[in-house]
């Protein structure tokens, strides 16, 4: 209960000082924060030219060309993503203390967020980062923060809250998911039926959930667990049901993201900061309810 406490007065301290920071545009008009113009930079072509996929020549060379609108697949951000969530969980793994593993990702989300301030504030500073990272950034976050802010503080939220078997496996949640339910959702697109109110598609959950069922079923057949290794049937029933709890919160969690506390602030719902946190719930749950005990998860998947 005391992690919980001080995961939401952290959470809510970000907020205010993003607030305060980016000259609480939480108070401005969405025109205002809407300007075609990002401190002298046209960003409007950008994003029409990224949606329209018009080519380079639409794109402003200042920011840097080909930067890919939210519908995308986005395949290098897609790999960064999983190849640096499972680098952060590999550490983790490593016989690392909780505490030490919680604050380091505290200390480097406060680093993630000082530069994300300073992106949005700074024309020089955004100029930069986007000619560094444009291949894994989107158009949308010229005036957002970028998911790799909600993907830190996701996983050191989850670190704080749970014991390291549960926690890792919520990493694995959002390191597999979330480029999974991406790519199946992509490949549907056109299927009608399949879309829901958030913007996401049925499909892509089910992509989702059969991937990580598999993956989460791997992970627990080579865990040690203490009170000894469960059957085959259960590690499977506890990899589908910790799979399908996060799938639909993949799927739940609204495409375009909702901005907090209102339209036009830089802060979000994001599925980077959700998706571990309720995917390590899920898996507590899980493990509670199949009686599970605790483990120590050392398969191929943390080194």
């Amino acid at each position: 209960m005391l992690r919980l406490r001080s995961a939401a007065i952290v959470f809510t301290t970000l907020c205010a000082l993003s607030g305060i920071a980016t000259g609480s545009p939480a108070l401005a008009s969405q025109q205002q924060w809407t300007d075609t113009r990002l401190h002298g930079v046209p960003v409007l072509p950008l994003v029409q030219g990224a949606r329209g996929g018009a080519g380079q020549d639409s794109v402003p060379k200042e920011l840097g060309a080909g930067l890919r609108p939210r519908e995308s697949y986005h395949i290098s951000r897609k790999t960064f993503h999983f190849s640096t969530i499972m680098a952060f969980a590999v550490v983790y793994s490593a016989k690392l203390p909780q505490r030490d593993f919680a604050r380091g990702m505290a200390a480097l989300d406060a680093c993630v967020l000082a530069g994300e301030l300073a992106r949005l504030r700074v024309d020089v500073v955004n100029r930069v980062l986007f000619r560094v990272f444009g291949a894994f950034m989107r158009a949308h976050e010229l005036k957002k923060f970028s998911g790799i802010m909600y993907c830190l503080a996701g996983l050191g939220i989850t670190s704080a809250m749970f014991p390291k078997h549960i926690a890792l496996l919520g990493m694995l949640q959002l390191a597999l998911g979330d480029p999974v339910a991406a790519l199946c959702g992509h490949a549907t697109r056109s299927v009608g039926w399949s879309r829901v109110g958030t913007g996401k598609g049925l499909l892509g959950a089910l992509g989702c959930a059969t991937a990580l069922t598999l993956a989460n079923s791997f992970v627990l057949a080579k865990a040690r667990f203490e009170s000894g290794a469960p059957t085959l049937r259960r590690i499977v029933l506890a990899g589908g049901m910790i799979a399908a709890w996060a799938a639909a919160v993949e799927v739940s969690v609204p495409s375009p993201q909702k901005t907090l506390p209102c339209e036009g602030f830089p802060l979000a719902f994001d599925d980077n900061a959700a998706l571990p946190v309720l995917g390590a719930m899920g898996a507590a749950v899980v493990f509670r309810v199949l009686g599970l005990g605790s483990c120590e998860l050392r398969p191929w998947l943390f080194g």
